[in-house]
Protein backbone atom coordinates (compact mmCIF):
# COMPACT_ATOMS: atom_id res chain seq x y z
CA UNK A 1 0.00 0.00 0.00
CA UNK A 2 2.70 2.50 0.98
CA UNK A 3 4.84 1.76 -2.09
CA UNK A 4 1.94 2.62 -4.41
CA UNK A 5 0.62 5.63 -2.48
CA UNK A 6 2.75 8.43 -3.94
CA UNK A 7 2.57 11.66 -1.95
CA UNK A 8 3.26 15.17 -3.24
CA UNK A 9 5.76 17.01 -1.04
CA UNK A 10 5.75 20.80 -1.39
CA UNK A 11 8.73 23.03 -0.59
CA UNK A 12 8.71 26.83 -0.78
CA UNK A 13 11.84 28.95 -1.14
CA UNK A 14 12.33 32.65 -1.74
CA UNK A 15 15.00 34.16 -3.95
CA UNK A 16 15.94 37.59 -5.24
CA UNK A 17 17.54 36.00 -8.32
CA UNK A 18 14.42 35.71 -10.47
CA UNK A 19 14.27 38.38 -13.19
CA UNK A 20 11.36 40.88 -13.32
CA UNK A 21 9.59 38.86 -16.02
CA UNK A 22 9.52 35.70 -13.83
CA UNK A 23 7.48 35.95 -10.63
CA UNK A 24 7.84 32.28 -9.65
CA UNK A 25 9.49 29.06 -10.72
CA UNK A 26 8.21 25.53 -10.14
CA UNK A 27 10.63 22.60 -10.20
CA UNK A 28 9.15 19.11 -9.93
CA UNK A 29 11.50 16.32 -8.83
CA UNK A 30 11.26 12.60 -9.41
CA UNK A 31 13.99 10.26 -8.23
CA UNK A 32 14.79 6.60 -7.59
CA UNK A 33 11.88 5.25 -9.62
CA UNK A 34 13.87 2.16 -10.64
CA UNK A 35 11.83 1.33 -13.73
CA UNK A 36 12.27 -2.45 -14.17
CA UNK A 37 10.31 -5.68 -14.48
CA UNK A 38 8.57 -4.75 -11.20
CA UNK A 39 8.02 -1.03 -11.87
CA UNK A 40 6.85 -0.63 -15.45
CA UNK A 41 4.25 1.07 -17.63
CA UNK A 42 1.40 1.00 -15.12
CA UNK A 43 3.55 2.72 -12.50
CA UNK A 44 4.77 5.23 -15.10
CA UNK A 45 1.17 6.14 -15.97
CA UNK A 46 0.45 6.92 -12.33
CA UNK A 47 3.56 9.13 -12.05
CA UNK A 48 2.89 10.90 -15.34
CA UNK A 49 -0.67 11.76 -14.29
CA UNK A 50 0.55 13.33 -11.02
CA UNK A 51 3.29 15.33 -12.76
CA UNK A 52 0.94 16.73 -15.40
CA UNK A 53 -1.41 17.88 -12.64
CA UNK A 54 1.43 19.84 -11.03
CA UNK A 55 2.21 21.93 -14.17
CA UNK A 56 6.01 22.02 -13.77
CA UNK A 57 8.19 24.75 -15.21
CA UNK A 58 11.06 22.26 -14.96
CA UNK A 59 11.06 18.50 -14.38
CA UNK A 60 14.19 16.91 -12.93
CA UNK A 61 15.14 13.28 -12.39
CA UNK A 62 17.92 12.93 -9.82
CA UNK A 63 19.07 9.43 -10.69
CA UNK A 64 18.06 5.75 -10.67
CA UNK A 65 15.34 6.39 -13.22
CA UNK A 66 15.92 2.97 -14.74
CA UNK A 67 17.07 -0.38 -13.44
CA UNK A 68 17.49 -3.80 -15.01
CA UNK A 69 14.73 -5.60 -16.87
CA UNK A 70 12.37 -2.88 -18.11
CA UNK A 71 10.58 -4.46 -21.09
CA UNK A 72 8.09 -1.61 -21.71
CA UNK A 73 10.87 0.87 -22.40
CA UNK A 74 9.34 2.65 -25.39
CA UNK A 75 5.93 2.99 -23.71
CA UNK A 76 7.41 4.47 -20.55
CA UNK A 77 9.69 6.80 -22.52
CA UNK A 78 6.81 8.11 -24.66
CA UNK A 79 4.76 8.94 -21.56
CA UNK A 80 7.52 11.13 -20.12
CA UNK A 81 8.39 12.60 -23.50
CA UNK A 82 4.84 13.96 -23.74
CA UNK A 83 4.99 15.79 -20.38
CA UNK A 84 4.92 19.53 -21.05
CA UNK A 85 7.18 21.94 -19.16
CA UNK A 86 8.08 25.60 -19.58
CA UNK A 87 11.86 25.24 -19.51
CA UNK A 88 12.54 21.57 -20.12
CA UNK A 89 13.40 18.28 -18.43
CA UNK A 90 16.82 17.46 -16.96
CA UNK A 91 18.30 14.26 -15.54
CA UNK A 92 21.47 12.83 -14.02
CA UNK A 93 22.97 9.37 -13.63
CA UNK A 94 22.52 7.62 -10.30
CA UNK A 95 24.35 4.46 -9.28
CA UNK A 96 21.77 2.18 -10.93
CA UNK A 97 22.21 3.84 -14.32
CA UNK A 98 25.75 2.46 -14.21
CA UNK A 99 24.70 -0.91 -12.74
CA UNK A 100 22.09 -1.43 -15.46
CA UNK A 101 24.42 -0.12 -18.20
CA UNK A 102 25.11 3.58 -18.65
CA UNK A 103 24.86 3.60 -22.44
CA UNK A 104 21.40 2.02 -22.41
CA UNK A 105 20.32 4.20 -19.48
CA UNK A 106 21.34 7.42 -21.23
CA UNK A 107 19.56 6.33 -24.40
CA UNK A 108 16.34 5.61 -22.47
CA UNK A 109 16.52 8.87 -20.49
CA UNK A 110 17.02 10.96 -23.63
CA UNK A 111 14.18 9.11 -25.39
CA UNK A 112 12.04 10.08 -22.40
CA UNK A 113 12.70 13.74 -23.29
CA UNK A 114 15.32 14.57 -20.65
CA UNK A 115 18.52 16.48 -21.22
CA UNK A 116 21.14 14.28 -19.54
CA UNK A 117 23.65 16.35 -17.55
CA UNK A 118 26.90 14.46 -16.99
CA UNK A 119 29.33 16.66 -15.08
CA UNK A 120 28.15 19.74 -16.93
CA UNK A 121 25.77 22.64 -16.65
CA UNK A 122 23.30 24.50 -18.83
CA UNK A 123 21.68 27.91 -18.71
CA UNK A 124 17.90 27.77 -18.87
CA UNK A 125 15.60 30.61 -19.84
CA UNK A 126 18.44 33.11 -19.54
CA UNK A 127 18.09 33.33 -15.75
CA UNK A 128 18.72 29.86 -14.30
CA UNK A 129 21.72 27.52 -14.30
CA UNK A 130 21.32 23.77 -13.78
CA UNK A 131 24.35 21.58 -13.15
CA UNK A 132 24.32 17.80 -12.99
CA UNK A 133 27.00 15.37 -11.84
CA UNK A 134 27.42 11.61 -12.26
CA UNK A 135 27.12 9.34 -9.25
CA UNK A 136 30.54 8.15 -7.97
CA UNK A 137 29.50 4.60 -8.95
CA UNK A 138 30.68 5.53 -12.43
CA UNK A 139 34.27 5.12 -11.26
CA UNK A 140 33.65 1.42 -10.51
CA UNK A 141 32.50 0.95 -14.10
CA UNK A 142 35.42 2.83 -15.66
CA UNK A 143 33.57 6.10 -16.16
CA UNK A 144 35.30 8.65 -13.97
CA UNK A 145 34.12 12.27 -13.96
CA UNK A 146 36.21 14.37 -16.33
CA UNK A 147 35.63 17.52 -14.31
CA UNK A 148 35.03 18.08 -10.60
CA UNK A 149 31.70 19.27 -9.20
CA UNK A 150 33.06 22.56 -7.87
CA UNK A 151 34.65 23.36 -11.25
CA UNK A 152 31.33 22.76 -13.01
CA UNK A 153 29.68 25.17 -10.58
CA UNK A 154 32.56 27.67 -10.77
CA UNK A 155 31.55 28.53 -14.34
CA UNK A 156 28.24 29.94 -13.06
CA UNK A 157 27.73 33.47 -11.78
CA UNK A 158 26.66 33.63 -8.14
CA UNK A 159 24.22 36.36 -9.13
CA UNK A 160 22.20 33.72 -11.01
CA UNK A 161 19.90 31.11 -9.51
CA UNK A 162 22.05 27.95 -9.52
CA UNK A 163 20.63 24.44 -9.09
CA UNK A 164 22.78 21.34 -8.56
CA UNK A 165 21.40 17.89 -9.38
CA UNK A 166 23.30 15.23 -7.45
CA UNK A 167 22.08 11.72 -6.75
CA UNK A 168 23.60 11.17 -3.31
CA UNK A 169 22.86 13.80 -0.61
CA UNK A 170 26.48 14.52 0.16
CA UNK A 171 27.83 18.04 0.39
CA UNK A 172 31.19 19.05 -1.06
CA UNK A 173 32.65 21.88 0.99
CA UNK A 174 34.22 23.43 -2.11
CA UNK A 175 30.76 23.71 -3.65
CA UNK A 176 29.11 25.60 -0.79
CA UNK A 177 27.97 29.03 -1.86
CA UNK A 178 28.20 28.08 -5.53
CA UNK A 179 24.70 26.61 -5.64
CA UNK A 180 21.42 27.91 -4.23
CA UNK A 181 19.82 24.47 -4.05
CA UNK A 182 21.15 20.93 -4.36
CA UNK A 183 18.44 18.39 -5.20
CA UNK A 184 19.18 14.76 -4.29
CA UNK A 185 17.65 11.36 -3.60
CA UNK A 186 19.26 7.92 -3.20
CA UNK A 187 18.37 7.25 0.45
CA UNK A 188 14.72 6.18 -0.09
CA UNK A 189 14.40 7.43 3.51
CA UNK A 190 15.39 3.90 4.48
CA UNK A 191 12.44 2.45 2.46
CA UNK A 192 11.55 -0.16 5.10
CA UNK A 193 11.54 0.62 8.84
CA UNK A 194 13.89 0.21 10.75
CA UNK A 195 16.47 0.44 7.93
CA UNK A 196 16.12 4.22 8.09
CA UNK A 197 18.25 4.17 11.24
CA UNK A 198 21.03 2.34 9.39
CA UNK A 199 20.74 4.62 6.36
CA UNK A 200 21.04 7.72 8.57
CA UNK A 201 24.47 6.55 9.75
CA UNK A 202 25.77 6.91 6.18
CA UNK A 203 23.64 9.88 5.15
CA UNK A 204 23.04 12.45 7.92
CA UNK A 205 20.94 14.43 5.41
CA UNK A 206 18.47 11.61 4.77
CA UNK A 207 15.23 13.43 3.96
CA UNK A 208 13.78 16.90 3.66
CA UNK A 209 15.09 20.44 3.33
CA UNK A 210 18.35 21.45 4.99
CA UNK A 211 20.19 24.77 5.07
CA UNK A 212 23.83 23.74 4.58
CA UNK A 213 25.39 27.23 4.45
CA UNK A 214 24.30 30.87 4.42
CA UNK A 215 23.73 30.67 0.68
CA UNK A 216 22.98 27.01 -0.03
CA UNK A 217 20.12 24.58 0.63
CA UNK A 218 19.84 20.82 0.14
CA UNK A 219 16.63 18.93 -0.52
CA UNK A 220 16.59 15.13 -0.18
CA UNK A 221 13.62 13.18 -1.53
CA UNK A 222 12.52 9.88 -0.04
CA UNK A 223 12.24 8.57 -3.61
CA UNK A 224 9.38 8.05 -6.04
CA UNK A 225 9.75 4.29 -6.49
CA UNK A 226 11.37 1.37 -4.72
CA UNK A 227 14.53 -0.66 -5.05
CA UNK A 228 13.81 -4.38 -5.23
CA UNK A 229 10.25 -5.51 -4.42
CA UNK A 230 7.63 -2.72 -4.41
CA UNK A 231 7.51 -2.59 -0.62
CA UNK A 232 7.75 0.33 1.79
CA UNK A 233 7.01 0.49 5.49
CA UNK A 234 6.55 3.76 7.41
CA UNK A 235 8.04 5.78 4.56
CA UNK A 236 5.95 6.92 1.60
CA UNK A 237 7.23 7.55 -1.94
CA UNK A 238 7.06 11.11 -3.16
CA UNK A 239 7.07 13.51 -6.06
CA UNK A 240 8.45 16.83 -4.91
CA UNK A 241 7.28 20.32 -5.85
CA UNK A 242 9.84 23.07 -5.21
CA UNK A 243 8.36 26.53 -5.67
CA UNK A 244 10.68 29.52 -5.86
CA UNK A 245 8.96 32.82 -5.17
CA UNK A 246 10.45 36.21 -5.87
CA UNK A 247 11.99 37.89 -2.83
CA UNK A 248 12.15 41.58 -3.59
CA UNK A 249 15.33 43.40 -2.56
CA UNK A 250 14.60 46.48 -0.46
CA UNK A 251 17.06 49.29 -1.23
Amino acid sequence: FEAENISVERIGLRTAKLPPRVSSLRIVQITDIHFSTLNGLKFAQKIEKIINGLHPDILVSTGDLIDRGLVEMEGVASLFRAIKTTYGKYAIAGNHEFISGIKKAVEFTEKAGFCMLRNEGVTVGGFLNIAGVDDPAGKRFGTAASISEDKVLASFSRDTLNILLKHQPKIEKKSLGKFDLQISGHTHNGQIFPFNFITSLFYPYMKGLHKVSNDSYLYVSSGTGTWGPPIRFLTFPEITVIDFQKDEIVE
